[in-house]
């Protein structure tokens, strides 16, 4: 376990481990067993590292030791909130069993993602659990000049942080800095940026906070940096309203429409892993690749559709778990295609299912306009992802880092360790207008009722239905757009087929102990959606 913080002090500074080695005397090798914790170095080489990076010794070393009363607290939070054990693993993604060892301390309640659904699922905030669930001492104030992405003086060992591979300690500490220092930081990685194209950047719009954010902190350096706004035809009115409100900002479209889409390809269910697996099912295409290797794939199809690794142990994620299942269809044709796969492998006849299922519409969409227009201009886009967003945005950065300058589809991603309280701050401090999405409205109902609409957590396509299925009956995003958007709504409705897709979703799933208890239905939890365009059994009704 790393015991000190000197990779990161060494990352921040942009200098590669050869640099330190030679500043200590030592060898990379040395340096990279030091950093991870190997080896712990004598008193005097931590001095010399120390004095390389101007700081104390103490600065350069982390206490972190797990609490033992996190678990009692865990368990005291969700007893307080009459949450049963079955239910926050339900939200959370694991077993009942593992809730019950967290609370036991008997397992790490780690990584930093799964705390944010911990949190997510007890209605907490993610630092009340970190306080809990850590001791940490020293900070990072040590940390200033030279900054995280220049650095004067540095010779040819000089290296970006693109280049370097960060972990989720690194992470955690980028975190942890106020938000005065990460303002600072973020204006040196755009910096960088512009220096590496010759000023050729633009900061790609989504019209949400965070890149709205993005935007005001990269023209605080460049006022003329313009700015590319992928209109998919999905975002709320109100969000299209906002972006004519920012000036210098161009707009691309796809090439394919929505509806074209979901004739093709099909619609955004479940979450977006566990939809490009059931599209890989039900295209006839799992495990193709692993064929492709020589290698026998039915471990493949073992470990998507029964969430058994190669090892024979029970995987905790990367499979369609069971509650997802029925959108490949009947049990008894699932139970088919698993037998005929062991046989033959990926030639077997794909089940039969009623909905088809896709998890590229935000790359068909969205991304693929705004990387054809970047590549046809020379052009680096700067985007405000936050790595605390998804397990995926932060494995993202940890392998391209805050500037990856020459990848495939190389961007600047300065907030990259920036989080949501941190973008609000940002906007509270500079006083930035924001799309009127993320304010509680007040609006009229088609029957002259006045009713208050509270505000959104995130913006974005309206019709993309992953995780939808998660929730509640009556404040969800297809009530919130009836309320605030009818015509939208219908349309979606009817012009995209949602209200056979919702019918759908709620024919196979199960109301929770709690829905029940409120007298939820099974079949019926959002009829009150679905019941003014299609019958009980799924059929269009009559105009």
């Amino acid at each position: 376990m790393r015991t000190n913080r000197i990779r990161t002090l060494r990352l921040m500074r942009e200098l590669s481990a050869q640099d330190l080695a030679d500043a200590i005397g030592v060898s990379v090798s040395t340096v990279y067993s030091i950093e991870t914790g190997r080896i712990n170095p004598p008193q005097e080489r931590l001095e010399l590292i120390a004095s390389f990076f101007n700081c104390s010794v103490s600065d350069l070393m982390i206490e972190q030791d797990i609490n033992p009363h996190a678990g009692s607290y865990l368990k005291a939070v969700r007893e307080s909130r009459g949450l049963t054990r079955s239910e926050v693993a339900e939200q959370i993604g694991v077993q009942t069993g593992t809730v019950a060892a967290i609370e036991n301390g008997r397992i790490k309640l780690l990584p930093n993602i799964r705390v944010k659904a911990y949190a997510q699922a007890l209605k907490i905030r993610s630092r009340n659990i970190l306080a809990k669930l850590f001791v940490v001492a020293a900070t990072l104030s040590i940390i200033s000049e030279p900054s995280l992405a220049h650095h004067e003086g540095v010779g040819a060992g000089k290296r970006d942080m693109a280049k370097a591979v960060l972990s989720y300690d690194d992470i955690q500490e980028l975190w942890e800095l106020p938000l005065r220092k990460k303002e600072k930081m973020s204006m040196d990685i755009i910096r960088t940026a512009h220096k590496h194209m010759n000023g050729k950047i633009h900061v790609s719009h989504s019209g949400g906070k965070d890149s709205t954010v993005g935007c005001h902190i990269t023209r605080r350096i460049f006022p003329d940096v313009v700015a590319v706004f992928a209109d998919t035809g999905l975002e709320s009115r109100t969000v299209k309203e906002f972006i004519k409100t920012i000036d210098n900002v161009i707009t691309v479209r796809p090439k394919m429409s929505f509806v074209r889409y979901l004739e093709k390809h099909g619609y955004p269910l479940a979450t977006k892993k566990i939809a490009k697996m059931i599209s890989q099912v039900q295209r006839g295409v799992l495990g193709t690749g692993v064929e492709a290797e020589g290698k026998d794939p039915t471990y493949r199809m073992e470990l998507v559709l029964n969430g058994i690794q190669e090892n024979g142990k029970k995987a905790s994620i990367g499979y369609i778990s069971f509650k997802h299942q029925y959108l490949l269809g009947s049990k008894s044709e699932i139970e088919r295609y698993k037998k005929e796969f062991a046989k033959v492998g990926s030639k077997a006849v794909p089940p039969k299912y009623d909905v088809q299922v896709s998890a590229d519409c935000c790359k068909v969409l969205k991304k693929d306009p705004l990387i054809k227009w970047a590549k046809e201009n020379k052009s680096l886009p700067i985007i405000s992802v936050l790595a605390e967003e998804s397990q995926d945005r932060l494995n993202d950065i940890r392998t391209r880092g805050f500037n990856d300058l020459d990848g495939k589809n190389p961007a600047c991603m300065p907030l990259g360790f920036w989080t949501e309280e941190d973008i609000y701050a940002y906007i509270k401090k500079y006083s930035i207008e924001i799309a009127p999405d993320y304010y509680e409205r007040t609006v009229k109902t088609s029957c002259g009722k006045t009713v208050t609409v509270e505000g959104e957590k995130r913006t974005g396509c309206q019709f993309c239905m992953f995780g939808f299925h998660d929730e509640p009956a009556d404040n969800n995003r297809l009530t919130k757009m009836k309320l605030v958007d009818p015509v939208t709504y219908k349309n979606a409705m009817t012009k995209y087929g949602l209200a056979k897709v919702v019918w759908y979703i709620d024919q196979h799933t199960e109301p929770t102990k709690k829905e029940i208890k409120a007298g939820v239905v099974e079949g019926q939890k959002w009829k009150h959606l679905w019941g003014e365009f299609v019958t009980d059994k799924g059929n269009p009704k009559k105009a």
